[in-house]
């Protein structure tokens, strides 16, 4: 049986995440608390919760959101919350037609959906600024 979409995008995105005694990596899966994000990470110290997200394609307009749908009301509420009480959330959206991955900081959860190509580039973070002190 050949892997689900998302589990193809964790396998690709594992890869490129940092491993051995500096980082502490699992998926979460929370029946008891749902919105409760994909991924908890700890490395070098700094914690942070990805929000793991795909579509097939980018849209063929540019002014056309690429993620629209794929929140759940739960899940914009986790990450509100948790950028109010001062913790680390990404959104990670995987395009995978075109094989682009954008990290969003969490904050921006509530206009992710809303969000273009050209705005999803603009905040658009390097992987390892997820875990990386600024």
């Amino acid at each position: 049986m050949s892997k689900q979409p998302e589990s193809r995008f964790w396998a690709k995105l594992r890869k490129k995440l940092p491993n051995g005694s500096k980082a502490h990596i699992i998926r979460v899966e929370n029946p008891a608390h749902p919105g409760t994000p994909d991924v908890n990470m700890c490395i070098n110290g700094v914690e942070v919760w990805p929000e793991l997200k795909r579509v097939k394609a980018l849209p063929k307009l540019p002014e056309t959101p690429v993620f629209t749908g794929v929140m759940r009301a739960e899940q914009r509420l986790w990450h509100m919350m948790r950028a109010e009480a001062g913790g680390r959330s990404s959104l990670v959206g995987y395009v995978e037609l075109e094989d682009i991955i954008y990290v969003i900081p969490g904050k921006h959860v509530m206009e992710f959906e809303k969000m273009n190509k050209a705005q999803l580039d603009e905040l658009n973070l390097p992987l390892e600024a997820m875990w990386k002190l600024s």
